[in-house]
């Protein structure tokens, strides 16, 4: 959220841009690094939070719905740091 934040806050994006870069962003990074994390010890882990989720114990889509979730976070920070830096350029 804080790099979504600052990313927008800092470089000016136009439109529907200012959302979906940040949520692509971190959707790729999240989910290449839940990819990395859970490899190393055979998604032992992911499986049984998969089951926990009604995922029906796929590790892979449990790794693509937490990304999904940080993109989503990571968008909605961005709009937010575009909105308080159009607000401080007015006054």
């Amino acid at each position: 959220m804080i790099a979504g934040f600052v990313a927008s806050f800092s470089i000016t994006l136009k439109k529907a841009a200012v959302f979906f870069v940040p949520f692509f962003a971190i959707l790729v990074f999240w989910s290449f690094y839940g990819l990395v994390l859970s490899s190393n010890n055979n998604f032992i882990l992911a499986k049984r939070i998969a089951s926990l989720l009604y995922l029906n114990g796929n590790p892979y889509l449990l790794v693509l719905v937490t990304g999904i979730i940080g993109g989503l976070a990571a968008g909605i920070a961005a709009i937010l740091g575009k909105q308080l830096k159009t607000l401080n350029q007015t006054r």
